[in-house]
């Protein structure tokens, strides 16, 4: 490119098929109108200056933009996912006691409370776990420990008649009495927990149905009024329910009240007893109240929330197991929730139980 006073001179040569072509152009501004001179002067009058600056500018606007960028990436992506990152090594390493705090974007704040609620779930399948294994070594060492009494009896026993110390036919009658005392303390023993056991996952053995609840309890008693009878039980019954129904396994409840009767009797300290069953509705709630309570010795109110463990006992006694396996009232507890309701104890004339059950809506 040459230019000399007012006109301008531009030369360029390449080549095609072994023949070299040559252009040149010449602009000469006095013979140009102004339109075209205006849309020349960018052509040759950008300085190198100019060039230099306006890369300058470039390349300063692409390195702040890529920090800027960075930055972004770090602040809304990096740390939320070190964030999870960090509660999912929290998981592995079996801690579920802690929140996470993510400041991000809705899509992150949608996967940390998707990740709350898997670690909450994981927290009560622990606790559930923790609950379990705990019950289970609490219900081993109290077989083992019910086992031991009435083993070490028929040991005794038996040793006493190879000996011969029962060397009378009276004698040998009042051991093979007490060895058949015993056995029978051991089967009763293994019933209930058998039963325990069996009720564990009671919602799969417990099939209920719509059932009137006065009737049902008033068909009860009636079953039961020789057993009264032949225990010196006296029964009073009272309700308001006016056929109200609720979804009951029959079945499965006559065993409940059938512990809670022979509760009654078995710890009772008089040569006869007195039972109240009383069957509301709760109005504030709309559940269903069924109250056994009676005149027995009760219990100190310290003990209540523990009655339905296995194997409590309010003495911790485990030298007689004729007056109890201490698994009575922890197979009524899983029988009620597995009816949806719940149970407590509380203290009346004797010891009371609250049975509480969902009514069965009509329509």
């Amino acid at each position: 490119c040459h230019r000399h006073r007012n006109i301008t001179v531009i030369r360029d040569t390449f080549y095609g098929d072994d023949i070299s072509y040559i252009i040149t152009a010449v602009f000469d501004e006095t013979a140009a109108d102004t339109g075209t001179i205006r849309s020349m002067l960018p052509v040759y009058m950008l300085s190198p200056t100019a060039i230099i600056i306006f890369l300058l500018i470039v390349i300063g606007a692409t390195v702040l933009t890529g920090f800027i960028l960075s930055r972004w990436i770090g602040h809304s992506i990096l740390e939320p996912l070190d964030v999870i990152r960090g509660g999912a090594k929290q998981i592995a390493d079996g801690n579920f006691d802690f929140h996470m705090d993510v400041v991000s974007s809705d899509e992150f704040s949608e996967v940390r409370d998707e990740f709350e609620i898997m670690r909450e779930k994981l927290k009560s399948a622990e606790n559930d776990r923790i609950t379990h294994e705990k019950k289970r070594k609490e219900l081993l060492s109290g077989i083992s420990h019910d086992l031991r009494s009435p083993l070490t009896s028929i040991k005794g026993y038996c040793l006493g008649l190879k000996d011969g110390i029962a060397n009378t036919d009276e004698k040998k009658n009042r051991y093979y009495d007490a060895i058949l005392t015993r056995s029978n303390d051991m089967e009763r023993l293994l019933g209930s927990l058998s039963e325990l056991v069996r009720l564990e996952n009671a919602k799969e053995h417990i099939h209920p149905e719509p059932l009137q609840v006065e009737a049902f309890l008033l068909q009860f008693i009636k079953e039961q009024e020789s057993l009264f009878k032949e225990n010196h039980v006296t029964v009073r019954f009272d309700s308001n329910l006016d056929g109200c129904k609720a979804e009951i396994d029959a079945d499965e409840m006559r065993r409940v009240f059938t512990n809670l009767l022979e509760n009654t009797m078995k710890y009772r300290t008089g040569a006869e007893s007195n039972v109240w069953i009383e069957a509301v509705v709760d109005q504030p709630s709309g559940e269903l109240y069924i109250l056994f309570s009676d005149d027995g010795p009760g219990v100190p109110e310290e003990t209540l929330p523990y009655l339905f463990d296995s194997f409590y006992r309010v003495d911790d006694s485990r030298t007689k197991p004729e007056n109890g396996s201490g698994l009575g009232l922890a197979i009524v507890k899983e029988i009620i929730e597995g009816h949806g309701g719940r149970v407590e104890a509380y203290l009346a004339e004797g010891l009371g139980i609250r049975i509480i059950l969902p009514l069965k809506k009509e329509g």
